[in-house]
């Protein structure tokens, strides 16, 4: 178990793989050319840098990511527990 990060996985087959994230620390920067990536904030709060914008996510707060876009999560809060999932493009 990692002090900063815990991922427990809930779904995972040929199309989608979801996980619920805890995490005290910034997620850094990917961009997706196969995956369609969303996800819900449960608890805490986070910034979302999108390409050029920046985006405030906090508890309900859904958020999906575009193909092709680098993004990265920014943790504001102590932690964040969060719901993502990555949904496999044909």
């Amino acid at each position: 178990l990692d002090e900063d990060m815990f991922v427990k996985v809930i779904r995972d087959d040929e199309e989608t793989m979801q996980t619920v994230i805890w995490s005290r620390v910034d997620y850094p920067d990917e961009v997706h050319d196969d995956l369609q990536e969303c996800f819900m904030v449960l608890e805490g709060e986070c910034e979302c840098h999108v390409g050029d914008e920046i985006i405030h996510v906090g508890p309900g707060g859904f958020f999906e990511i575009p193909l092709h876009v680098h993004h990265d999560v920014k943790i504001l809060t102590p932690y964040v527990l969060a719901v993502v999932q990555r949904k496999k493009i044909a």
